[in-house]
Order: C-alpha cells, then sequence, then structure tokens
C-alpha cells in the first residue's frame, strides 16, 4: 500500500508491533517519573492542540519551513532550498517560515543565526512567520504565533512529547556507553551486519523496570531511544512531490531521540515542530530521503498526519580527472555534491564577493530547479522571477551541475533588465564593500555615473557587458579623468602614421558639436574622412580598395582609442554624449599632444 504523507491514517505503519514494551502500564508511568523529575511542568499534547490551532487557510495554500543549523555557513543549497519553500508558499498563498534547527549547541557559530536572517533578507526571501529583519539595522524580531522558532527554546514540548512515548511504551532509556556501542559495532562488522541499534544489538530495549530504575538512581548516562515497530526484511510506499512513489524497507533502528544532555535529535524534532507549526509541506534536501520511514513512524506513533514530502536533489559540481590506462590518457568525469570544504563557490560568500546581484543568483537557481523555468523567460522577458510559478513535476530528480558560465549569462540579462536607479544603488554599494576607491569616484559624480551605466541598454541592440559588478572597473573606469590620466596604452590603427593620427583627431574637434544628433553626428565623421581622402563608407572602400588607404570605420576607430585607450567600448556617440563637449576636447587635445611627442 502507498503511504499518502498528506493522509491522516498511517495504514502501512504497524503501530501494534510498537506496543511490545515488557512494562506494565504501572512501571512506565514510574519510568517515566524517574526520567521527567519535571514532569508536572511539561505541557500535555492536548494542551499544545488547544495553544496551537489549525491555520485558517484556503486547501491549496502551503505552509513550508527553511530549518538551518547556526553552524557559521551558508551554502547555496541552503538558498537554493529557502528560494523553493518561499515560492511554493507565496504562489499558493501560504506561510513562509524561518526556523532555527540548534539542538545541537556544540556545533552552534556566533553570528551564524544573524548570517542566516541577513542572507534571506539580501535574497528578498523574506519570512512570514520566524525571525525576520526588524527596521532598526541590526536588529531582529520574532514574528508569529506557532513559536518559539528556535529549537533551543522548544525543548519542553521535545520532552513531552518522550514522556508521551515512555508512558505508551514507545521509548525508553538507554544506558550503553561509548565504549559497548563502538564493540558492538566492530562485531556488527565482524559478522557483517548492518551497523546500528536494532533487534539483537538493541541491548536495553527489554531491560525491566529495576534495571532501568537501578541505573537511573545510580546516575548513569542515558540517551532515550525510540522502540521502532520496522521490520527491515518489510517495505513501505509513500508519495514525494519529486520522486513521486517512493519503495524503502521499513526503519527498524530504535533512534535516539533526546541526548544523554536531554535534547532532542532531528528527527524528533522536526516531527514535533512541522506538526505544532502546522507545517503542510517539508521541502528538503534529499540526503533525507533515508530517514523517511523513521519519521513517518514517529507521526504515526503520535497520531500526526504527516506533511507533504519534497525531496529536493543535490546541486553538483562536475570533477574531471585523467588516469592512464594501457599507455593511453582517458578523462574521466564524475558527479559530486557541491562542497562546502572544496568548492569556494558552494558558499553565498562566493557570490557576494564576485558581484553577482542576489537576483541574478536566484534566477540561476530557478533555472536549476524547474525545467520550465528558462522557456517561461524566453517568453516573458521582462517579467520579475516573481512571477513564475514553480511546479513539482519540473523539477529534477538526479539534480543539477553548478554552472558558472551559465550564470554569467543569466546574470547579463537580469542586469540588463534592473532600471538604471536600482543599478547605480546596487553597483555602488558593492563597490563600497570590495572597491572602495571605485565607489567614491561613482559617487562623486551620481548623475554622470548613471549617464556612463545607461549607455546600450535599450533599444534593438541593447549590450549586455555587466554580468557582475566586478565588470564595472573595467567597463566604466575610462570615463572618469582621474583613473584615464594614467593610462598609457593606445592601440591606434596601424595602418595610420603619427601625423595621420594628428590630422584626423584635429579636424574632428574642429568640426564637433556636441549637440547634434547621432546622423548628423555620423555625417560630419564621413566629411571628416572625404576631406582628409579616405573612403567615406567601408562599402566604398571595399569596391576601390586601391584607392583609399583606410575608411570611415577606421577614422572613428581612432577617435574611440584616443578618448578611452580601447579598441572596445559600447556605442561611441553615445559615450561622446555622456562624456561631454569639454571633456571629448579635452581628451583629443591631449591625445594629439601625447602623438606628437612620440612622433618627435
Amino acid at each position: 500500500m502507498v503511504h499518502d504523507s498528506s493522509a491522516t491514517s498511517n495504514s502501512n505503519i504497524n503501530l501494534s508491533r510498537m506496543l511490545s514494551s515488557p512494562l506494565s502500564g504501572v512501571e512506565r508511568e514510574s519510568l517515566c517519573a524517574l526520567l521527567f523529575p519535571d514532569l508536572g511542568a511539561l505541557p500535555t499534547l492536548s494542551a499544545l492542540e488547544s495553544r496551537y490551532v489549525a491555520r485558517t487557510l484556503s486547501p491549496a495554500a502551503m505552509i513550508t519551513r527553511f530549518a538551518p543549523s547556526p553552524t557559521g555557513f551558508m551554502h547555496l543549497g541552503a538558498v537554493y532550498a529557502a528560494l523553493i519553500n518561499y515560492r511554493f508558499a507565496s504562489q499558493t498563498g501560504g506561510k513562509f517560515l524561518l526556523r532555527i534547527e540548534a539542538t545541537d549547541q556544540k556545533r552552534k557559530v556566533e553570528g551564524a543565526f544573524n548570517l542566516i536572517v541577513e542572507s534571506l533578507e539580501m535574497f528578498g526571501l523574506i519570512p512570514d512567520e520566524g525571525f525576520i529583519p526588524a527596521k532598526t539595522i541590526g536588529t531582529i524580531n520574532e514574528v508569529g504565533d506557532y513559536g518559539p522558532y528556535q529549537q533551543s527554546s522548544r525543548v519542553a514540548l521535545y520532552r513531552a512529547h518522550v514522556a508521551h512515548l515512555i508512558r505508551e511504551g514507545l521509548a525508553y532509556p538507554c544506558f550503553a556507553s561509548e565504549s559497548q556501542l563502538k564493540e558492538m559495532q566492530e562485531q556488527q562488522q565482524l559478522e557483517r551486519q548492518r551497523p546500528g541499534y536494532y533487534g539483537r544489538w538493541a541491548i536495553w530495549r527489554d531491560s525491566p523496570f529495576h534495571q532501568l530504575k537501578d541505573s537511573i538512581e545510580q546516575g548513569i548516562p542515558f540517551v532515550i531511544r525510540f522502540r521502532s515497530s520496522g521490520d527491515y526484511n518489510k517495505r513501505i510506499s509513500w508519495k514525494d512531490s519529486i520522486h513521486e512513489v517512493m519503495h524503502q524497507p521499513e526503519n527498524d533502528l530504535d533512534a535516539v531521540l533526546l541526548k544523554s544532555d536531554g535534547t532532542s535529535l532531528y528527527h524528533l524534532a522536526h516531527v514535533v515542530d512541522d506538526h505544532f507549526m502546522r507545517v503542510t509541506h517539508v521541502i528538503r534536501g534529499d540526503e533525507w530521503l533515508s530517514s523517511v520511514p523513521l519519521h513517518l513512524q514517529l507521526f504515526a506513533a503520535f497520531g500526526y498526519a504527516p506533511p507533504v514530502y519534497s525531496h529536493l536533489a543535490p546541486i553538483q559540481k562536475l570533477e574531471v580527472g585523467e588516469e592512464e590506462v594501457d599507455g593511453e590518457i582517458l578523462r574521466r568525469e564524475s558527479r559530486r555534491k557541491l562542497s562546502k570544504r572544496k568548492d569556494p563557490e558552494a558558499s553565498v560568500s562566493y557570490y557576494v564577493e564576485h558581484g553577482y546581484p542576489p537576483a541574478s543568483v536566484l534566477e540561476y537557481l530557478l533555472h536549476i530547479a524547474d525545467s520550465s523555468f528558462e522557456e517561461w523567460r524566453l517568453n516573458y522577458p521582462n517579467a520579475s522571477w516573481a512571477d513564475y510559478a514553480l511546479k513539482f513535476q519540473n523539477f529534477s530528480r538526479s539534480g543539477a551541475l553548478v554552472d558558472l558560465e551559465k550564470l554569467q549569462s543569466v546574470s547579463r540579462d537580469v542586469v540588463a533588465r534592473m532600471d538604471t536607479e536600482v543599478l547605480y544603488h546596487e553597483a555602488v554599494n558593492w563597490c563600497k564593500q570590495f572597491d572602495s576607491e571605485f565607489a567614491d569616484i561613482m559617487e562623486a559624480d551620481g548623475l554622470y555615473t548613471r549617464a556612463a551605466l545607461d549607455i546600450e541598454r535599450t533599444g534593438d541592440k541593447a549590450s549586455k557587458r555587466i554580468a557582475s559588478w566586478r565588470d564595472l572597473r573595467p567597463q566604466l573606469w575610462w570615463f572618469y579623468d582621474e583613473l584615464f590620466v594614467n593610462h598609457h596604452a593606445f592601440p591606434y590603427p596601424k595602418v595610420f602614421t603619427g601625423a595621420e593620427l594628428v590630422d584626423i583627431l584635429d579636424n574632428f574637434i574642429v568640426r564637433y558639436d556636441g549637440l547634434a544628433d547621432k546622423d548628423a553626428w555620423f555625417l560630419m565623421c564621413q566629411k571628416v574622412a572625404e576631406d582628409l581622402k579616405y573612403a567615406p563608407t567601408i562599402k566604398l572602400f571595399k569596391k576601390n580598395p586601391n584607392v583609399f588607404k583606410a575608411h570611415i570605420g577606421d577614422l572613428t576607430m581612432v577617435i574611440r582609442v584616443a578618448i578611452s585607450g580601447l579598441e572596445r567600448t559600447p556605442d561611441l556617440f553615445q559615450m561622446l554624449q555622456v562624456m561631454g563637449v569639454d571633456r571629448v576636447r579635452a581628451r583629443i587635445s591631449g591625445a594629439i599632444e601625447r602623438i606628437k611627442n612620440e612622433v618627435s
């Protein structure tokens, strides 16, 4: 039978096999009191149901959550998961929650909590509930009626649920030491048995009450384990929104629910939190696929309806290597998960430092997520990425390769669509952090910078020359006199002598009128070419190659190099218009002086 994770009954989760505890009801109650001295202060499950009432949203609304651990690193895959959860909640009229899963305090890193919230804010993935950046810079608000939204503040809920399982005979304390567990693992290896705490290896599972009581009173450290009902030789089937029907062995491991310090593991915390936050859809990485049988068991043990599961394939990297086989060098390719230890591009900070706008990264991730997004973008080139409705059936089950060339292409389109004012502010803000000198220059004359950025951004031949903010200085430096003054390489067309270059520039500057439109300006350039005996059109030059030494294109190249020091630039006429008559005349005069000095 297929298990529908959105259904209230779990017909192929065998609850009867869970109720095999050797302890009587009285003994279980006594054991619960021994394990939980604060039992009277813990909330009952019925009280929690009243406290966290069902949400009043439409049946189609998805309640999703992003639940990272504050371990000091924001992985690209984390942003990917947050984006998918955010979009499905948004497009269905649901709620997107930010929950901090900090059950393991040893792994907690100072400042990581703020990094999570700030990263979501940077990408515009603002949660509806949970931890939300406040208007006051540097402060964070906890918002919502289903909190607390940090697991370290929800310990009482987890303890209450474990106490319930103890009473029901579905959990028990385990006093096995680390050395015992290690010996057990070694013995399993010798016997070629599956590793884990199950069956005959679950040495505390059926311990009598007096042995458990004595161990507690002696102060022997213990964990509390779930009494699994599973049979590894049997299989369960369940529906995943991405992988469709999945078939897995039943879970027979007696998983740890509470550690020896009383804190919960993810398995229990996930079930409790998602139920009482009324999460309808759990969208997470596929590394959790193997845990689904256990999670379904836990939901069944409490009588809770499980959420709909959707497991995302990881972002991967192509690894290329070579090996010699029979004297021949063969190229080997393999895929692996993007690693925070091996791959700098795994970190969100990589994209920030390289100057990719957040919108570019998000749009790139949507290309990875949904196979139909690229076609949609072609049909709606000016729409916001947030207008696209994701569809689980379009998601890859195997994972997409990180492709920085694709990111560059996507980012060029994103930047080209930006409003000039947004472009200017995002560019300056990035430069303030990573190129402060250039930021100061750009801000010194904001209107001039905006005009320079706006060149070739509209029209049929609009260029897309900026993929990241690292492209700003290479694309704009020559607009600014304080940077241009230090430039010394001027690749003029070699067809001209120094004297001819001076003649071209002299004639151009005499005739140049900054108020002329583009057609009039080009006619003026053609007139300069004719006066100097160069072909006024390229077509005429090709027809009479022996008559003309050069053509209009060579002449405009001289002007381009003189004012920018470059052979390749945006539209020359627009450049001249932005730079203004005075700056153009000064650049041409400087060029004439340099050429004369070189000739002499």
